[in-house]
């Protein structure tokens, strides 16, 4: 994946408008994950966070920052993001973890949009694709992880498909976000729904 530093030159570069489109992005292709746990275990509530990320394409778009109402939102959003014993019956638990944590970091993003704040939001990516990818080679391979060494582990994961295809959509993203001045309602647009993976998430799941 990205080296978070790199990432983060990266970041530096764009205003804090435009960092904030770019975790906003982010959280659209993590945020199918977290309806997960509420299919095999019955908790959470996806509309609480899809409300709140909704808030932030509003306030890219031009609406005014209402400081209250996002730290209201963040509350609520903070509640809403499971911890093991919440969701002990699901096996996306850190997935879900992931999606709400992002969409956190994006609403804090709204009132301090630093790229040290921002960074935080791709650090979830990673950590999603990470986690799934050590999950299915637990399932796949349990002796995978004697037989590779930790740079042939990391090297592996970084040739994978999710991985490949999550640089590729943050380049895109970041190079576009460089390119245009103003976020108008026709950019915003596309950077919300320009991945296009038939309503599943960065990792396939729906």
């Amino acid at each position: 994946m990205w080296l978070v530093v790199v990432l983060e030159a990266e970041l530096t570069k764009l205003s804090p408008v435009h960092r904030l489109a770019f975790a906003a992005s982010c959280c659209e292709r993590l945020f199918p994950n977290y309806g997960l746990v509420k299919q095999e275990d019955g908790w959470g509530d996806p509309s609480i966070l899809r409300n709140a990320l909704n808030e932030v394409w509003l306030f890219l778009e031009g609406q005014p920052v209402n400081a209250e109402q996002i730290r209201q939102l963040l509350k609520v959003c903070e509640e809403a993001v499971p911890n093991a014993d919440d969701v002990s019956g699901s096996q996306y638990d850190v997935e879900a973890q992931e999606a709400a944590s992002a969409i956190c970091f994006t609403l804090k993003g709204c009132l301090d949009p630093k790229p040290k704040n921002i960074i935080k939001v791709p650090k979830c990516v990673m950590n999603t694709i990470d986690r799934y990818l050590s999950a299915m080679k637990d399932i796949e391979d349990p002796n995978w992880w004697d037989e590779k060494s930790l740079e042939e582990q990391k090297e592996e994961f970084t040739k994978h498909l999710f991985a490949i295809r999550e640089i590729a959509k943050q380049s895109e993203d970041l190079q576009r976000l460089k390119n245009v001045e103003k976020l108008d309602h026709n950019f915003i647009q596309w950077l919300r729904t320009s991945f296009n993976n038939q309503g599943k998430s960065l990792i396939d799941l729906p």
